[in-house]
């Protein structure tokens, strides 16, 4: 047999029950589907919601708070919607974390921006960047959710990967050629430098093995950090098998830029576009 309630609680109306406590629920409709919803998390999370729901009514009935009078929302699908409600309403919340897809948390993103709900928008960028972005599709989701973040750093992975993923064709057709050309500049500053070194043969510095190398000449890669035109080659003992320095090599002119220099350089080139989306969206 369940426990009568105490005689206090019995007398405990609901009027003076704490208002967190008393949830309303609201009704909408998706597609051809009716949700009924707690409205909390709506007004909660939502700046647009919240202001939609303080506004005045002439009807003694609002629009949500029946089914035969849902809020129509025309401008997302029931799987988008659905998505939106498992992370607003996790079902078990202290057993594990709402477990989404990639394309279940790219429906959470695009309702939570639609609907100015940040803390939510910033849970689905947090679960979204580690799901392995590809590059143009960091730099299609930034332009489409103005997030300026995701646009630096798809440009400067394209930047260091040149080559290798995707083609300037493909960069001409996605972006448009300005951008295009814009990147292979940054691309050629940025692309390690290779070579052979031709040296006197070494003699490897162990007082245990003191070999001289009849090798004089030593391939080498130069990326840079943008600053130090120096590069240190390391060349291999055949007869102890330890590293040892070669010789420093100086890059005289053009040596290539490094990380925060490209970084920098991105900021600059689409400063006006980055300005704008951390205006309207998220820096």
């Amino acid at each position: 047999m369940m426990p009568s309630p105490t005689t206090s609680e019995a007398k405990l109306s609901p009027k003076t029950l704490p208002e967190d406590h008393r949830w309303s629920l609201v009704t909408f409709k998706v597609e051809d589907k009716l949700y009924r919803v707690p409205r909390h998390g709506f007004t909660d999370f939502s700046s647009v919601f919240e202001t939609m729901f303080s506004l005045p009514q002439a009807d003694t009935t609002q629009e949500g708070d029946t089914d035969e009078a849902p809020i129509v929302l025309p401008s997302c699908t029931k799987v988008e919607f659905e998505s939106l409600l498992r992370v607003m309403y996790p079902t078990a919340p202290r057993v594990r974390q709402v477990d989404l897809s990639k394309e279940h948390w790219l429906d959470v993103l695009k309702l939570a921006t639609l609907w100015d709900m940040q803390e939510i928008q910033e849970t689905a960028m947090t679960e979204l960047e580690g799901l392995d972005l590809g590059q143009m599709e960091k730099i299609r989701l930034a332009k489409e959710y103005r997030v300026s973040k995701w646009l630096v750093e798809g440009l400067a992975g394209i930047v260091r990967t040149w080559g290798t993923s995707t083609t300037l064709d493909e960069l001409g057709r996605e972006l448009g050629w300005e951008v295009a050309a814009r990147l292979l500049d940054l691309a050629v500053q940025f692309k390690p430098m290779k070579g052979t070194a031709r040296l006197p043969a070494p003699t490897c510095p162990e007082q245990t093995c003191n070999k001289r190398h009849s090798l004089s000449s030593f391939p080498f890669e130069f990326k840079g950090d943008g600053t130090n035109p120096l590069q240190r080659l390391i060349g291999i003992c055949s007869g102890c098998n330890k590293h040892f320095s070669v010789a420093d090599i100086e890059i005289s002119s053009a040596f290539p830029m490094g990380e925060d220099k490209l970084t920098e350089e991105i900021k600059v080139i689409f400063g006006e576009e980055l300005k704008s989306m951390e205006l309207h969206g998220i820096v």
